[in-house]
This record gives C-alpha cells, structure tokens and sequence, in this order.
C-alpha cells in the first residue's frame, strides 16, 4: 500500500475512534451516520479502535464489540467482519517498559493493536516547585502503537502523551524530544501513569537506585 493508501486508512481510524468514544456509554452513536456498502478498512478500524477503548476506560472488550454489531448492523456495516475470535490479550507493565498486544480474527484475517513502550533512566535534577524545592528523577520514553489488519498491512506511529489530571498535582515535567521520544521528569522515587491521547494508561515505575 502506497504512504497515502496508508494515511487514509489511518485516517479511518482516527475516525472510528471519534465515534466510539461514544459507543460505551451512548446507545446513539451513530445517529445519522451512514457509509456505503464497502467491507474491510472501516471495519477494521473500527476494532482496533475498540481494543484501544477498552485499555483506555478499562472496559470489557467483549461488550464493546457486542455494542458495535448491534449498530454496525442497523447502519449498514460488514458485520460479519465483527464475528471474531480473540486469539491474544497480552497487557504487561513493569520496570524499564510495557507491552500491550491484542490479536482478533475475523473471515478476512488478524487485526492486532499493539502499544508499547520502554524507558531508560538519565538522572537526578534540582526542580523548584510550590512545595518547595525537590529532587526529581529524569527518564527518556520511547512509545509507539502498531495496527495491522488485512486491508492495509501495518502502520506505526507516535501517539501524543498527557499527563492525567491526578498526575498534574505532582508537576510532572512532560516533554516530546522526537517523533516517539519524550523527556518525562518525575518526583524522584514517584512511580507515574501517563496517558496517551487515546486514554491508554503507561506506566513508568520509580528508579529507586542513586542519582
């Protein structure tokens, strides 16, 4: 597939993570949302990005699924491409890095969402914050998501990251060096959750060793 054939289909699923933001908690979702009969690349997109929701709110995979044959089914979609096995659920998290893989299969072949991430520890710094100066510990983060499925083969890129609303209390330093690199600067001994842009939690464990 040329770069464009992939950008669009990264575009499709950019797409269907947009409306299944919804898709757990609104039954309407797809109110007024209609495509044409054409099967394999928004589905799917679509269940990758219903794995991706899944890790994001911690949901039952199985249910979202479930949710969208339902709506797949009145509005037309290929929902015999929803009919699917779940081959591996891999969710690993721990010092130094973290893995999550899932690998569905349907008629037309695998569809695996892939997030993964490692980091190294750089070194201690002196950070002045409103409780007072504090000694933080600096690690480099490399982090990307894989998709592939059948229509389009694979597609890496570089989710942006945040830090979630209980992590801001501690003023996480957060900054991106590259195109999957970031500086992530942390209270030292300060295990930390970042989320990606489409809610999966990563995890960095504290370095407890000497700056």
């Amino acid at each position: 597939m040329t770069r464009r054939g992939q950008l669009l289909v990264l575009a499709a699923a950019i797409l269907a993570s947009a409306i299944l933001l919804h898709l757990a908690w609104v039954a309407t979702a797809y109110r007024g949302y209609m495509v044409m009969k054409f099967c394999g690349p928004l589905e799917s997109a679509e269940l990758i990005s219903v794995v991706r929701a899944s890790i994001a709110w911690n949901y039952s995979l199985l249910a979202l699924i479930s949710k969208l044959k339902s709506l797949g089914a009145k509005y037309g979609h290929c929902v015999e491409l929803y009919n699917v096995s779940l081959k591996k659920d891999l969710r690993l998290t721990g010092p130094g890095g973290g893995l999550y893989r899932v690998v569905l299969e349907n008629k037309a072949g695998r569809i695996v969402y892939e997030a993964s991430w490692n980091y190294t520890y750089i070194t201690d710094y002196l950070k002045k914050t409103p409780f007072g100066a504090r000694v933080y510990s600096l690690y480099r983060l490399t982090y990307t998501n894989r998709y592939a499925a059948p229509q389009w083969g694979a597609i890496v890129t570089c989710p942006k990251m945040t830090v979630p609303d209980d992590g801001k209390a501690l003023t996480i330093d957060l900054k991106r060096v590259g195109r999957c690199e970031w500086l992530v600067g942390a209270p030292k001994g300060t295990s930390l959750t970042l989320r990606d842009e489409f809610g999966a939690p990563i995890v960095l464990v504290a370095h407890d060793g000497p700056g």
